[in-house]
């Protein structure tokens, strides 16, 4: 499947999308327990997205450039 590199860039691309809807999730769920706009918060949600983005998008990646996308 990530031999085709159209299949690797929409993966990539719906994954930053995963990312960017955990880093809203979290705020919100902080914000409805009333811990909101503080500034570890955001860094902590941003963090928790960044990991959850390159784990999710590094096999995908490392699948295509390294060998030569055969899963």
């Amino acid at each position: 499947m990530f031999e085709n590199p159209a299949m690797v860039a929409w993966y990539v691309v719906a994954m930053v999308v995963l990312g960017g809807h955990t880093f809203h999730g979290i705020n919100s769920a902080f914000a409805s327990l009333g811990i909101a706009h503080r500034s570890w918060l955001c860094t902590a949600s941003r963090g928790i997205a960044c990991v959850i983005f390159t784990g999710f998008t590094i096999i995908p990646l490392a699948l295509h450039f390294l060998l030569g996308g055969t899963s």
